[in-house]
């Protein structure tokens, strides 16, 4: 194999091997950040039903709502 050949073939290598772990660490992150989305919008709807419960009953305040240890 010529030399000009073998180093460009070299260089597409490493390149692949660097985009293919560029790739990975972006998975990794997406996956992280799908899971605070889900977290958000779990709240967002338990804000919402909250929201919507004192719209309901406009006498209720947030301190009616106390843990259930109390």
């Amino acid at each position: 194999m010529p030399k000009d050949l073998e180093r460009k073939l070299i260089e597409l290598e490493t390149n692949l091997g660097l985009l293919q772990r560029d790739f990975e660490k972006q998975n990794e992150m997406m996956l992280v950040d799908k899971r605070r989305i889900d977290l958000l919008e779990q709240a967002v709807a338990r804000l919402s039903s909250l929201l919507e419960t004192i719209r309901i009953d406009p006498t209720r305040t947030l301190v009616d709502d106390k843990p259930p240890h109390y």
